[in-house]
């Protein structure tokens, strides 16, 4: 083989190499608006996520600092699967950081003391979609 022949033999390797890495696909990140308002317990809507890290930051929240629990939980047909949870101060810009071992759908529970007051506000949930 000559120096011309390696040379582009290296090129045409290049070029393969660098179109198979274009194809991988790279997760993306989603996100959705959760409003809340409870007493003592509520459990938000359902959302599908891939495995990885899961954000709760809360944008909105009318509990003048009083703390509430925030747990992440694996929906399944054959029975939910409480995977772990934070306690939280109900103020903005508190953040949680969720963990999702698997892909599959999810749900927050939100929990406090029941004393007859409600926490109402919103939060950003980010995850990868």
């Amino acid at each position: 083989m000559t120096t011309r022949h390696l040379v582009r033999f290296g090129a045409v390797a290049l070029c393969v190499a660098s179109i198979a890495l274009a194809q991988t696909t790279a997760a993306s990140a989603a996100s959705r608006t959760v409003n809340f308002s409870f007493k003592y317990k509520l459990d938000s809507r359902t959302w599908d996520q891939k495995y990885g890290k899961a954000t709760f930051a809360i944008t909105d929240c009318n509990g003048p600092n009083q703390q509430f629990h925030v747990e992440l939980i694996r929906d399944r047909w054959n029975g939910d699967t409480r995977l772990e949870g934070h306690n939280l101060k109900c103020a903005k810009g508190v953040r949680a950081d969720f963990y999702a071992p698997e892909d599959g759908e999810y749900f927050l529970r939100f929990t406090k003391l029941d004393d007859d007051t409600w926490f109402t506000g919103t939060a950003v949930i980010s995850f990868t979609s």
